[in-house]
Parts: structure tokens; C-alpha cells; sequence
């Protein structure tokens, strides 16, 4: 069965290549179509957006004439036309670089003012008659608001942009403020000139009032004929920018994709006729090409999504139809929010009542661009730029920039300009402009004031050009001069001027320097201090006549103001704290002696000037190891302080304390009697030997009380009489016992107390060391013979044998060594004689022959010269052996060293005669209560400083009622106090006389306690201060009354000195 003809065709291979060629090229030739489409349409858009981006840059150039003629009206308008214009323009100039001049033009159209004047000498120019800004003037005129006329050819030369603002007073026109930028500026500004790497050309034409155009600027090398063009157009429609794609590879490439379609469709045409039976590989292709127009389509997309600007689609009602990622967040809404929002909706109410007015003008084919305030979602406002141009009949495509922060720089800068006008006029601070050639540019009003000249007569002269400074004799005073004179920037010195009419003129100058249009500049600040110099000076002289009345002051001085800076310190203060006066003055104290704010006077001192009360107290530095008494008086506007170095006194009466302290502490007997032998004093150690109560009185009896009745004869008749005549007696005594009446043996020592002042005896000491372990030991030495020889080397003890017939001295080694002998020096009874001191020789044969009588054991001392010459105590104790007749054969006895012992013992004599002394001459009480009772104990001194009879008995509340009441409490604080507790000592108290006046008494005190830490003992010493305390009030009442006098208005008063030369008059 034969096959159809047509069958056959279809089968046929070539009908398939044929069929595949045609589809290819179908295909690729559409594809070519839509590339060639695709290139026109990328061209067009990245005209558009350089021109949009032209748009930017001009409007930036634009914006910057628009706010610096606003400012200068605005200033122009406030303020009037300011003197310092060329000050002020020259700020606008440098707050916006793209302008090149400003000019104030006056209501008849002539230009009266320019900045800079350097290639703009155009003064004098009416514009309402010039042929080239005639019409640009006239137009702002109409409009009654800025406008950009240009460009034109200026008269300065060459080409340019002026924008003009027009002014108004009392509704009448008042001038212009122009503001001109060159046509190279706007191509710098714009970036036109990058012509040989740039894909785009430009022409700049003037749309003339006839619509011809006039070419002022053109790239080289333009081609027009077939290449796509787009105007800008300016908002006031005078003046165009051509911009031109120098691209031309679009229509090679889409030739070249034609050429390569049909050349793929013949080479798929006989790939076909081979491989008809592979359709898959051809709609493999088919689906790549259309993932590449997809992934174009995606990319554009992409494009707008990633935009950084916002991207908005509306209609002519407002509504939004579209917006891209950055839109809807620049907003605040989410995208279905946003696109049921109106435009009205995302701006303030004002500003929506434009929107019909700006719709017909972009309906009308004008691209719009605007700044207005935004409303986001949140309520915020902000500032954005809004370009806005159509794309269809229903459509507008509108550009959204949030231009928040450089709204806010402008604000700034407008503020900064008001604030420096203001600073610059400033009516207290004078201010001066110089060049880099040091002459003066500009000054304000009051410097201009302060020296009595005019603007005119320094302006491009310097400083030495006006004689304000002698610069010879400044240079030789003051080297900071040099500085101030050749340096560009000084921080602060002092300078002295000399005004035109010859006034001295004592300024603080500081000098900055600064750049404005490659120019070097200074800006010299200058304030007055003439009046705070003179002032100075005076109180300079004032404090020179005080500080000669203070160094006459006989105590130390210091004086602080409220800060506790250093204000005056006399020639005595500083010989006492140690410390150069000069350099401490203006200095802080708690900085220059930190270690005071730890020191207990810190609080004191704050005290006063927080109370404002006069204090009174003493102070310990340990640093310099002295004593300080200050007397601090406070004011509200510091403190003085009068004080005087007391650490004699001090020392003096820490010895007395040590002299009471080694008395009450000795172990041994320690007493005091009057010359007629009644007790005055005996220590607790004293009366614990003999078993007396330690608050026994001893006054009701005499000093034979302490011993047995048969042996008061012997210290009547022998010791007394000793000690009267030849000042001391030292022997062993037996000393009773009241409790047991069993005779303690003493080694007592008896002497009399003599007054310094007269050498006569004032009273009997005695101090005595119990005996009874001594002999006790002597005994068991002597009984324990053999053992002897130990018992003198471990006991330092000398012993000695004496044979009676034969005269012959057996000696131990250590004898020698007492005796300061040598070894082999022969010991007998004239060598011992001729060693002893010769008020004690006799004595000593005295005492050998009463042993050689007696039948006892006796033990005594005395005193020996050695080779040195010095003395030496010491003690013997003698026994006697006898034959069958009570004949003495042999004496034999040991001899101790008791050296130290006897120091010790005149140590405490030479403490007490110190004390006593001390109490005398510094009238100084002492008191003691002995706390289990109710009487307190008064020295003689304290009765007479206290004007009350010796005879009255103290009780407690005697010595209560002698305290005046308000000063009671002192002693409440100090008996109240708990053991280890510091309290403040010593106090002033005060006591009243019966003529109601009273008297100042400064009081050391001691509580003494017991193991359970109760009071047991309360005393201390008093010393009248009242001369001292009246002395320092009449001191400041004086102080305060010559003071007061010496301002007196009606007297004159004369201050002279020794030769006298007046120091100081009142006025």
C-alpha cells in the first residue's frame, strides 16, 4: 500500500531540519529583538538615573545658594545690614563650598556689597538695568520668593548662576541677596569634566524668552546624530542640561546575536535532519533561554528591591500602588498596610494641601523634586527628598531619600552662625581678626572701644603698627611677649596695652589660629582685667600692712580661708612648723599635710568652722616631736590660728608623771614628812610593808609611829639630827609592823628635801628596802659554810677574814675586784680606810666598834673611792667569832656591791626634788580621789589657784560645786569613760568667784582601774590659764577695735614704723 505524498513529507528529514531551521531562527531572531529591546531600555534607564543623579548634584549646588542667601536675609532682615559683613560671608562661604560670592543689593537694583572682592568687583552694578541680569532680577521680583536665574554671562567674566532672594521691610521691596556660583563650579560640583572616561556626554544651554537656546557649556567630542538623548530641566524652566549615552555597542550586539540566530538555526536546521530524533535537546535550549530571561528579569527585580532609596508607585489620587522593601520599612508598615495608605496619609496635614497643585504639574511631563516632612507609622517625623516624575497617564514613580541627618547639620550650622554673631558682638569680650601677615582684618565693638580707635584706623595694621604695646621694655619685662607678638597660637598670658588716648590697659589675651580659602587666619580674644589689676594692687598693699602687724605678734600665726588654702603665715609660724611661708601661701593644707586629715586636731579644726566658735586645744606632732597649744578663731570667711610651741612644758610634765609613776610603782619604801616629822606621803609598797590600809590618813601621825618604842630615841636623837645637819643618814633601821608588831629590818636611807630657790630644807624623804629575805639569806650563807664559795661567785659577793692577833687579811678574789685592786696588793686596815669616802669613815668605825661590843650580827653600808675617782655603795655584813672569854679572835663578814641600787635609789630622790620643783614653780594642783570614799585629796597649790582655805575638807560634791555647771560635764565624760577608751585631755574647765568672775583652768586627768575594770582612783593636775585666756580675748577685741577704727570715714590714721615712714593710712 503505497504511503501518501504528504505522509512523506512529514517523515521526511528534511522536512524536520527545515521545520527546525525555521523555528531556530524564528526564535533567535526574536530573541535578538527582545536583546536589542532590552540595551535601548538599560540605556534609557541609566540616562535616567544620571540624570538623576545630575539632579542631586545641582540640586545640592542649588541648595547650598538657597540656605546661604536664606541665612543672609534672615540675618539682613533681624539685624540689618551687619558691619562685619566680609566676617559673616566669609562663615556662609565657608559653610557652603560650592559658592563663589555673596552680594547685598539695595531696593534701586545696585549691588552695594560682595564678598570675597577679589575677582568679583562688581559693586556699583545696577542689575535692573543690566542686559544680562535684567531679566533673572525682574523674575524673582514676581515671584516674590528666591529664584535661580541662569546661566549668564557675568560681568565679573566668564559664566554663571545667581540666585536671589528679595528683601522686605514694612512690606516694601528692600534689595536682594544674591548668591553667585560660577558655571565651573556647577561642573566640578556635578563631576562633567570626567569627559574621557564618562559614557555620557552633556551640553549646558540657556532656554532664552524667544525658546531659542544658547549653548554655555558642551563636551568634547559630542556626537547627537542617533544617539539617545534626555534633557534636565530646572524647576524654573530657564536653563537646560543635555545629557547624551556615548554608547553604541547595543546595536553591534544585537546584530551580532541576529547573525548568530540564523547561523544557530542552519547549523539546528541540519542538526535536525541528523538528529530528529533527539527533539529533547532542542527544548532543553528552548527552556535555558527562557531561565536566562527569567534570571534578567529577576536581577532587575533584585535591583529594586536592594535599593537604598525608597521606591514608590501611586496613582494622581495619592494612592499607593507599589513600593519596594526599602520604602515600606522607611515607613514603618508593613507592605499590606502601606498599600492601602494615601500619600496624605505619610505626610503632615500642611504640606498634603500641596498635593493637587504638584499632581498637575507633574500630569503636565515636569519630574518634581521636593523636601517635606514624613510621617511615619509610629508618629516620628522626618525629613525627606522627594523626586517624583510620571510614567503613565495613571501612574507616578516617586524616589524617597530620608535626608533626617543632613537637615539636621543645616539646622546646626544656622545655629552656629546665629551663636558665633552673637559671641563675636559679645559686649564684654574683645575680639580681633588678623592675617597670617599678623595685621588686623576685622574687631569687634568692644575692642574697638576698649582701645579708641575705629575699624578704619587699624584695619591692615598690626599691633606695633598702633603702639598698643613698648615693645623694647615689654621684651626685657616679660619674655611672653616674643610669644605673643610672633606665634599664631597662644593659650593665655597677660599683656599689657596703652590705649589711643594713653590709658594702661591690663588685658589676658589668648590667640587661635584658623584657615578659610587657603588663607591663614587669627582669632584674638582680649578681655579687660584693668579694674581686677588695680584691685589687686591695693589688696596687695592692704596684705603687706597686715602681714607687717602679724609678724609683731609674739605667738606663731597662721590664717586660712574657706577652702583651707594658705592665706598669711608669720616669721614664727614658720620657724616652728619648719617651713618656707612664701612658697605655702595659695597652697591647701590637708594637701600639704596629708597625715593631719588622720590626726585627731583634723576634726577639731573642722569643727570650728563648721560650729564657728573659738577652740582651744593641745596637739602632739610626732614628726618633729613637739607640743603645740592652738587657739583657733573662726569667721564665714576662713580661720586664724594662734599657736605657741609648749613642749617644755610638756616634757616637763611627762618627767613629773614619770616621777609619780616610778614612786607609786617601787617596790621599795618610799615616804615624805614635814621637817617637825608628820607623814605628808607614803607609796601603797610602803604601806603594804608596814600591813596599813591604803586609805589610811596619815597626817593624824608622826613619823616615830613606824618604828618600835625602844628605838624612836635613836631616831630622834641620832638620825634626825644627821639627816637635819648633814642632809642624809643611811643605815638599817627596824621598821614596825602594825598588824603583826613583828620589826621588818629596812636599809633605809633618810635625806632632807631642800628648795632650789633658797637651799634651805623644805621636808624629810626617806626610802627604804626591806631587809628580811636578805638576812634571811645571810643566815643560810653563814650556815652553810662550804657552800660559801658558790653562793659568792653565783652572788657577785666578796668575802674577807680577819684574823685579830695576827692583823692578817684573808680576801676572796672578788674583793679585788669590788676594791678596783690588783691581785697582788696586800689588803689591811689603813688600805680599806684610804678608800673610804671620808663623810662616811667615821661612821664605819663606828659601826665596828658597836660590833665588836655587841653580840650580833650587824649589816651595814657605805661608800668607797676607787682609782677613777668615782663611788661606789656598798653593803657589809660583819659576825664576830669569840674565844671561851668573849674575846673577839676573828671577824670575818661579806661585802656587796649595791652601786646601782643606791643610783636607783638617788634617781627617785632627784625625780621627786624634780616634781616638787615642778609643782612650785608651775603652779600646777594636784588632786587625788580615792573613788571607795568621798573625800578628794588637794595639794597647797590647788587651794590657792582655786582662792579656797587650805583648811576645807574636798568632798565630791564640793569639787562639784567649784566647777562652773556648764563645764561639769567634762568630768562626767572622763569618769564615765571605760578602760582603754581615749578621752580628751587635757580640758579647759572654768570656776566662779564670788565677784561672778571667772577663772580658766586647763586640767590633765587619769581614771585608774581595776582588774574588773571598775573606777577605782580619779586624779590629775590643774593649771590656771586665765591670763592666758584673758590676754588672747583682749588680743582679738583689740584686733577687732583697731580694725573697726582704722576704717573709721572722719578720722585720719597713720600707721609709721621705727624710722617713721608711714606704712599704712585709712582713707
Amino acid at each position: 500500500m503505497s504511503v501518501p505524498e504528504n505522509r512523506k513529507i512529514l517523515k521526511s528529514p528534511l522536512f524536520y531540519g527545515f521545520l527546525s531551521f525555521i523555528l531556530v531562527l524564528v526564535i533567535t531572531q526574536f530573541i535578538a529583538y527582545q536583546k536589542y529591546q532590552l540595551d535601548q531600555k538599560t540605556d534609557q534607564q541609566e540616562i535616567e538615573q544620571r540624570v538623576s543623579n545630575l539632579k542631586v548634584d545641582l540640586q545640592n549646588v542649588l541648595g547650598q545658594s538657597y540656605n546661604a542667601t536664606q541665612t543672609l536675609a534672615f540675618i539682613v532682615d533681624q539685624y540689618g545690614i551687619p558691619e562685619n559683613f566680609d566676617s559673616v560671608a566669609q562663615l556662609l562661604l565657608n559653610s557652603n563650598k560650592a559658592l563663589d560670592a555673596l552680594e547685598l543689593v539695595n531696593e534701586k537694583g545696585i549691588i552695594t556689597h560682595v564678598y570675597p572682592l577679589k575677582n568679583n568687583d562688581v559693586i556699583g552694578l545696577n542689575i535692573l538695568d543690566d542686559p544680562d541680569n535684567k531679566y533673572g532680577a525682574i523674575t524673582t521680583l514676581e515671584r516674590k520668593d528666591y529664584y535661580t536665574a541662569g546661566p549668564i554671562y557675568l560681568r565679573q567674566g566668564g559664566s554663571g548662576i545667581i540666585g536671589r532672594r528679595p528683601l522686605y521691610k514694612n512690606g516694601d521691596f528692600n534689595g536682594f541677596v544674591a548668591a553667585v556660583v560660577r558655571l565651573s563650579t556647577v561642573v566640578n560640583a556635578v563631576k562633567l569634566d570626567s569627559i574621557g572616561k564618562s559614557d555620557f556626554s552633556y551640553e549646558l544651554v540657556k532656554i532664552n524668552s524667544d525658546n531659542s537656546e544658547e549653548t554655555f557649556y558642551v563636551s568634547k567630542n559630542i556626537y547627537k546624530d542617533g544617539i539617545t538623548t534626555l534633557p534636565l530641566t530646572t524647576s524654573q524652566g530657564e536653563w537646560k542640561l543635555y545629557v547624551y549615552s556615548n554608547k553604541t555597542e547595543s546595536y553591534a550586539t544585537a546584530i551580532l546575536f541576529s547573525i548568530l540566530g540564523f547561523l544557530l538555526a542552519s547549523v539546528c536546521g541540519l542538526l535536525s535532519w541528523f538528529l530528529m530524533r533527539q527533539p529533547a535537546k532542542l527544548e532543553r535550549l528552548v527552556d535555558e533561554k527562557t531561565a536566562l530571561l527569567k534570571e534578567s528579569k529577576k536581577r532587575y527585580k533584585q535591583l529594586i528591591n536592594e535599593a537604598s532609596d525608597g521606591i514608590f508607585l501611586n496613582d494622581f489620587n495619592g494612592n499607593v500602588l507599589d513600593a519596594n522593601p526599602y520604602g515600606i520599612k522607611m515607613f514603618g508598615y508593613s507592605e499590606k498596610e502601606l498599600l492601602n495608605k494615601n500619600l496624605a496619609d505619610l505626610s503632615l496635614k500642611d504640606e498634603s494641601l500641596n498635593m493637587p497643585l504638584t499632581y498637575t504639574r507633574i500630569l503636565e511631563g515636569q519630574t518634581l523634586r521636593t523636601e517635606s516632612k514624613l510621617l511615619k507609622k509610629d508618629g516620628t517625623l522626618f525629613y525627606g527628598e522627594v523626586s517624583a516624575k510620571k510614567l503613565s497617564n495613571s501612574t507616578i514613580l516617586s524616589i524617597v531619600r530620608d535626608i533626617t541627618q543632613r537637615k539636621q547639620l543645616e539646622l546646626t550650622a544656622q545655629e552656629n552662625l546665629a551663636k558665633f554673631s552673637k559671641a563675636y558682638n559679645n559686649p564684654f569680650v574683645g575680639m580681633v581678626i588678623k592675617n597670617q601677615h599678623k595685621k588686623i582684618v576685622d574687631a569687634n565693638c568692644y575692642f574697638l572701644n576698649l582701645i579708641g580707635y575705629s575699624l578704619e584706623e587699624i584695619k591692615g595694621k598690626t599691633i606695633q603698627d598702633l603702639n598698643l604695646i613698648a615693645l623694647e621694655k615689654t621684651k626685657e619685662e616679660n619674655t611672653l611677649y616674643n610669644a605673643f607678638i610672633n606665634s599664631d597660637r597662644i593659650d593665655k598670658i597677660e599683656v599689657e596695652f596703652t590705649s589711643k588716648n594713653g590709658k594702661n590697659l591690663h588685658l589676658i589675651t589668648s590667640i587661635e589660629p584658623y584657615e578659610y580659602l587657603g588663607e591663614k587666619y587669627s582669632l584674638s580674644i582680649y578681655i579687660d582685667q584693668t579694674d581686677s589689676k588695680n584691685a589687686n594692687l591695693a589688696i596687695a598693699a592692704s596684705e603687706k600692712r597686715y602681714k607687717q602687724f602679724t609678724e609683731r605678734i609674739s605667738d606663731a600665726y597662721v590664717s586660712f580661708d574657706a577652702n583651707w588654702n594658705f592665706m598669711d603665715i608669720n616669721a614664727k609660724a614658720a620657724k616652728v612648723v619648719g617651713m618656707d611661708a612664701k612658697e605655702m601661701i595659695g597652697k591647701n593644707l590637708w594637701d600639704e599635710f596629708p597625715t593631719f586629715k588622720n590626726s585627731e586636731a583634723y576634726a577639731i579644726f573642722m569643727g570650728a568652722m563648721t560650729r564657728q566658735v573659738y577652740t582651744h586645744f593641745e596637739q602632739y606632732h610626732e614628726s618633729v616631736d613637739r607640743w603645740v597649744e592652738n587657739h583657733l578663731y573662726p569667721s564665714s570667711n576662713g580661720l586664724s590660728v594662734f599657736f605657741r610651741d609648749i613642749t617644755h612644758r610638756k616634757k616637763a610634765d611627762e618627767e613629773k608623771q614619770q616621777l609619780i609613776s616610778i614612786i607609786e610603782n617601787s617596790p621599795g619604801f618610799i615616804g615624805l614628812a614635814t621637817l617637825e616629822g608628820k607623814p605628808l606621803f607614803l607609796n601603797d609598797a610602803g604601806k603594804k610593808l608596814v600591813n596599813l590600809p591604803k586609805d589610811v590618813d596619815l597626817k593624824n601621825g608622826t613619823i616615830y609611829d613606824f618604828f618600835e618604842d625602844d628605838y624612836r630615841d635613836v631616831i630622834a636623837n641620832e638620825h634626825l639630827p644627821t639627816i637635819r645637819e648633814k642632809g642624809l643618814w643611811t643605815g638599817e633601821v627596824p621598821l614596825k609592823n602594825f598588824k603583826t608588831n613583828i620589826p621588818t629590818p629596812l636599809e633605809f636611807s633618810g635625806f632632807s628635801i631642800k628648795d632650789k630657790t633658797t637651799n634651805q630644807p623644805i621636808a624629810i624623804g626617806a626610802i627604804g628596802f626591806d631587809l628580811t629575805e636578805r638576812k634571811k639569806t645571810q643566815k643560810e650563807i653563814l650556815a652553810l659554810q662550804s657552800k660559801m664559795d658558790a653562793a659568792i661567785r653565783i652572788g657577785k659577793i666578796g668575802y674577807w677574814d680577819f684574823d685579830m692577833e695576827s692583823k692578817v687579811f684573808i680576801c676572796s678574789p672578788l674583793m679585788y675586784n669590788i676594791y678596783d685592786l690588783e691581785q697582788d696588793v696586800i689588803i689591811d686596815i689603813p688600805l680599806l680606810e684610804s678608800l673610804i669616802h671620808p663623810d662616811d669613815l667615821e661612821m664605819h668605825r663606828k659601826n665596828v666598834r658597836q660590833i665588836l661590843k655587841e653580840k650580833i650580827t650587824h649589816t651595814f653600808s657605805y661608800r668607797i673611792i676607787i682609782k677613777d675617782g668615782s663611788i661606789k655603795h656598798l653593803m657589809v655584813e660583819i659576825e664576830v667569832e669569840r674565844d671561851a672569854n668573849n674575846r673577839a679572835i676573828n671577824i670575818r663578814g661579806t661585802i656587796l656591791d649595791i652601786t646601782k641600787q643606791k643610783e636607783a635609789d638617788f634617781e627617785i630622790l632627784k625625780l621627786q626634788n624634780r616634781m616638787n620643783a615642778a609643782i612650785r614653780i608651775g603652779n600646777i594642783g594636784y588632786w587625788h580621789w580615792d573613788m571607795s570614799g568621798d573625800i578628794v585629796e588637794w595639794s597647797n597649790e590647788m587651794y590657792a589657784i582655786h582662792e579656797i582655805d587650805p583648811s576645807t575638807k574636798m568632798t565630791v560634791d564640793l569639787v562639784r560645786k567649784t566647777i562652773y555647771y556648764e563645764d561639769l560635764y567634762l568630768m562626767d565624760n572622763i569618769l564615765s569613760s571605760k578602760p582603754g577608751e581615749q578621752h580628751h585631755s587635757p580640758n579647759i574647765y572654768r570656776s566662779k568667784l564670788k565677784n561672778d568672775t571667772f577663772k580658766y583652768f586647763l586640767a590633765s586627768s587619769e581614771v585608774v582601774f581595776d582588774d574588773s575594770g571598775n573606777p577605782i582612783i580619779y586624779r590629775g593636775t590643774a593649771m590656771d590659764i586665765t591670763k592666758n585666756v584673758l590676754a588672747e580675748e583682749a588680743l582679738k577685741e583689740s584686733q577687732e577695735k583697731f580694725a573697726k577704727a582704722f576704717e573709721n570715714k572722719f578720722i585720719g590714721m597713720l600707721i609709721l614704723d621705727e624710722e617713721e615712714i608711714v606704712i599704712e593710712a585709712n582713707i
